[in-house]
């Protein structure tokens, strides 16, 4: 005790909190560690342990490539013993689709509506700049995205998806325009052929091979083409992620690939630095299973 100091004074400073420990809240904690009590490790035994920023991803697109459809011709049409009049007659029934070009579509709404015209072209270069823009393509491994860019990746990819379904709605518009168009020239190419050698169903059902009945049957059938030929499957985008392993992280070929592409694009340098990291901690006792 300092000279000259009051034995209650050396009491108060000897106190260590400002609150006594009353029994019913050490009751409280022991009840508490009984529920949850502190797992034991084992510190003889040491683990790799290792934290990455980043993570393998596998994108695929499906569904948006629509100009290049080909209608599937029925047998009716194809049942031609010239090889060269069945290839102009596949190369003829291409449309309705040749004559459309770039189409506009809209997603969104008031303040956040975006326009563009977009054929399939438009989706090629917009899919190859949402994977430049967020992913890092490594040869020989696979490609790669930062965890911290994965919420902006899945809004880009939803947004790609938004557009390609406003395509498909706005080209089914422009294409119902050249229906009548469609069916007259089925009607005009196949009409004098059907003449001439009428198919097997009309005599199977003992119908007449007259110009009436010949166009339409033929009006029918180039119908039901132009129906499955707009009849688009909806656009299917599929994400996936994957860790990576310690394995690759210790691969200088991986490693050093990444931090390149990640330095061409302008990236912190304490960023590219910080990707990974590597150490050693003890497992809970007993969590080893044989």
């Amino acid at each position: 005790m300092a000279a000259g100091a009051a034995e209650s004074e050396a009491g108060q400073d000897m106190e260590v909190g400002a609150e006594a420990l009353e029994p019913a809240r050490v009751e409280a904690m022991q009840a508490d560690l009984a529920r949850n009590p502190p797992k034991p490790f084992d510190i003889a035994r040491k683990l790799n342990v290792f934290s990455s920023k980043v993570q393998y991803v596998e994108f695929s697109a499906t569904n948006y490539r629509l100009m290049t459809r080909r209608l599937a011709l029925p047998a009716e049409l194809v049942d031609v013993a010239d090889a060269d009049l069945r290839k102009r007659i596949t190369s003829r029934i291409q449309a309705p689709f040749e004559k459309i070009g770039k189409v506009d579509v809209q997603i969104g709404d008031g303040e956040n509506t975006e326009r563009f015209e977009v054929d399939d072209g438009w989706f090629g270069a917009a899919r190859k700049k949402l994977e430049d823009d967020f992913t890092f393509q490594i040869n020989n491994f696979g490609r790669v995205i930062l965890s911290d860019d994965r919420k902006q990746f899945d809004a880009a990819t939803r947004r790609f998806e938004s557009i390609v379904r406003a395509y498909q709605i706005a080209l089914k518009d422009h294409l119902e325009a050249s229906r009548a168009d469609f069916e007259e020239s089925i009607i005009k190419e196949f009409s004098p052929r059907w003449a001439a050698n009428p198919p097997a169903r009309l005599s199977r059902w003992r119908m007449a091979s007259t110009a009436e009945n010949i166009e339409s049957d033929l009006r029918a059938l180039a119908g039901k083409m132009f129906n499955d030929a707009v009849d688009f499957d909806p656009p299917i985008l599929r994400t996936l992620y994957k860790n990576v392993a310690l394995e690759t992280i210790e691969t200088p070929q991986f490693v050093n690939a990444l931090k390149a592409l990640m330095a061409k694009q302008g990236a912190p340098s304490d960023l590219i630095e910080s990707l990974f990291e590597t150490g050693q901690a003890a497992p809970e006792k007993n969590s080893f299973v044989r």
